[in-house]
C-alpha cells in the first residue's frame, strides 16, 4: 500500500490511499479491477427495496432509529427525490502481476441505494436531519471523478450548480460522477460485457454528459483512493484518475453546447477554470497551498490534485514518505487561505 497522506483544512479531513509514489514500474496503479456483491443497502419498506425484489438482489436493510427516522425519510427522500443506485465501496486490494510487473488495483463493490447514502453519510437536512457525529458511512458510497489534462496543459475544474445537494458552488474536478449501477431511464448502464460494474465506462459516460467531450479512446490514469470527512458529508470514497483530453482548453469549453442537457447542466452552472499543471516545485507548492486552503474546493478535486502532484513532492522529499505527509499538512494549516497560482483563466462552457 502506497503512503496515505492526509490534511486538514476547511474542517475536512482526508486519507488518500494506493497514490503513486513515483515513476517507473509497481509506482502507481497500471489498471483496476471490479468483484461485484450481488447485495444493495435499502431502508425496509421503501421504493429502494422493492427495486431489490424486481432485480433479483439481496436486500441489506438499514435500521431506522424509531418513528422520527421514518417520518424524516418520507418528508425529505420517499418519492420526491432521485432513489437510484450507486456504488460501495467494500474494500481495495492492490495486485501485483510478476510476470510484468504491473500493479493492479481491484474494488470490491456492492450496491447502496441514494437513500442509504443520504441518510447513513450526509450533515443534517442534506440527508434525513442526523448529526455528523450520529452518521455511520454505512452506506459506504464510491464516487467516480476524473481531472481532465488538456493539450496545452491546463487541468479543467468546474463550479458545481446551485442545484446539487452537496458541494453546490464550489469548485470540482472536471468530471465528477458515479457508476450507474442499475438501469433507470435516459441513462446507459455502466457494465462491461459479462455484466461487472466497469468505473471507466462511468467516467466516459460522464465526460460525455458533464463536458460533451468523448474519452472512449483516451486510457485512464489511476491516481489511488481517497476518502474524507467534511462538514457536510462523511466517509465518502473516492477512485481518484486523470485522463488526457485531446483538445485545448478553449476547445473543451467550446464543447459545452455538446453536454446533456438534463445531466451535465445539472452539475455545473457552466463556469470552467484553466489551471496550468505545475512544470517545477514552486508550481506545485502554490497548486497544493491554493487547493488545501480554499474554501470553495470540493475535497474530490483538493484530493485529485495532491494525488496528480504527489510524485513530484516525493521526489523533492527524496522518497521520504513522513516529510511529505508533514510538507502537506504544513501547508493545509497556513494561515489565511492562499490564493490561486498565476496563469489561471476563467471560462465559461458554451452551451
Amino acid at each position: 500500500m502506497a503512503p496515505s497522506p492526509s490534511a486538514f483544512a476547511r474542517s475536512t479531513q482526508l486519507r488518500l490511499e494506493h497514490v503513486r509514489i513515483g515513476e517507473g514500474p509497481g509506482q502507481g496503479i497500471d489498471d483496476i479491477a471490479v468483484s461485484h456483491l450481488a447485495e444493495r443497502l435499502v431502508f425496509p419498506d421503501t421504493f429502494a427495496e422493492t427495486l431489490c425484489r424486481a432485480d433479483g438482489i439481496e436486500p441489506m436493510p438499514l435500521p431506522l432509529r424509531g418513528e422520527a427516522d421514518r417520518r424524516l425519510l418520507e418528508q425529505r427522500l420517499s418519492g420526491k427525490f432521485f432513489d437510484g443506485t450507486l456504488p460501495s465501496l467494500r474494500g481495495t486490494v492492490r495486485q501485483r502481476d510478476p510476470a510484468s510487473g504491473w500493479v493492479r488495483l481491484h474494488l470490491v463493490l456492492a450496491e447502496a441505494a441514494y437513500s442509504a447514502v443520504m441518510a447513513t453519510h450526509n450533515v443534517g437536512d442534506r440527508g434525513i436531519g442526523r448529526r455528523r457525529d450520529e452518521l455511520s458511512g454505512a452506506a459506504r458510497v464510491l464516487t467516480l471523478p476524473c481531472l481532465p489534462v488538456t493539450s496545452d496543459e491546463q487541468i479543467i475544474v468546474v463550479r458545481r450548480s446551485a442545484h446539487v445537494r452537496t458541494g453546490e458552488g464550489q469548485w470540482a474536478v472536471g468530471v465528477n460522477g458515479n457508476l450507474e449501477m442499475r438501469p433507470r431511464f435516459g441513462i446507459s448502464l455502466d457494465r462491461d460485457p459479462h455484466g461487472i460494474p466497469d468505473p471507466r465506462l462511468a467516467i466516459v459516460r460522464e465526460a460525455a454528459e458533464e463536458l460533451g467531450v468523448d474519452l472512449s479512446e483516451q486510457p485512464l490514469e489511476i491516481l489511488g483512493i481517497s476518502q474524507f470527512d467534511s462538514d457536510q458529508e462523511v466517509a465518502v470514497s473516492i477512485l481518484l484518475t486523470a485522463c488526457r483530453v485531446p483538445l485545448t482548453a478553449a476547445e473543451l469549453a467550446a464543447r459545452g453546447r455538446y453536454s446533456h442537457a438534463t445531466e451535465g447542466r445539472w452539475e455545473s452552472d457552466g463556469a470552467i477554470l484553466a489551471v496550468p499543471v505545475p512544470t517545477d516545485i514552486a508550481g506545485v507548492e502554490s497548486l497544493l497551498r491554493w487547493t488545501l486552503t480554499a474554501p470553495d474546493h470540493q475535497p474530490h478535486l483538493t484530493s485529485a490534485l495532491v494525488a496528480l502532484t504527489y510524485p513530484r513532492l516525493m521526489e523533492e522529499m527524496n522518497g521520504d514518505a513522513d516529510a511529505a505527509h508533514d510538507y502537506l499538512r504544513k501547508l493545509a494549516t497556513s494561515s489565511p487561505a492562499s490564493s490561486p497560482p498565476s496563469g489561471i483563466t476563467e471560462m465559461r462552457s458554451r452551451r
